[in-house]
This record gives structure tokens, sequence and C-alpha cells, in this order.
């Protein structure tokens, strides 16, 4: 019979630790999720814009390597068949 006391015994200490490992859990969810108020960022602070002036060098432009380049001739069109014969119409 005495084994039968500590076995139910085992049991009650496991279930109050799971009960009380629920509540511990229940208890952090509702501390963080719910009674804890949010933070608030802070406010944005005032956005400047700099006025500067882009200055554009076109000096480059004149080096005599970029004058020695010639354009591309344009490619003819083909003036062959396009496509080929379909092979479902035979």
């Amino acid at each position: 019979m005495a084994v039968n006391f500590v076995e139910k015994k085992r049991k009650q200490q496991y279930l109050l630790f799971a009960v009380l490992g629920v509540l511990a859990v229940a208890f952090v969810i509702l501390w963080f999720g719910y009674f804890n108020k949010p933070v608030q960022a802070p406010p944005p602070e005032e956005i400047v814009i700099s006025k500067k002036t882009i200055v554009i060098n076109y000096d480059i432009l004149e080096n005599p390597v970029l004058k020695a380049l010639v354009p591309f001739v344009e490619t003819p069109l083909y003036e062959g068949d396009l496509g080929k014969e379909n092979p479902f119409l035979k």
C-alpha cells in the first residue's frame, strides 16, 4: 500500500509543476503582450535638404581619343524569307 501513496504523491507533484509552468507562461504572455505599454518612437527629426549645385565638367568630351571614335554603320534589314515552313500543313 505504501507504493500507491508514493505514486499518487509523485503524480500530484508532476501535476503541480505542470500547472505552475502553465501559469508562469500565461503570466509572461500577459505581462509582455497585454499589460506592458508599447514603446513610442521618438518624433522624427527635420529633414534638411541641401541645395548644392551640380557642376558637370564637359571638358572630358574634348579628348582627342573620344574624337577619333567612329559610329557603327547601320545593319541592313534582312531581305530573305522570314521563318520556316509550317510542318503541320503537309
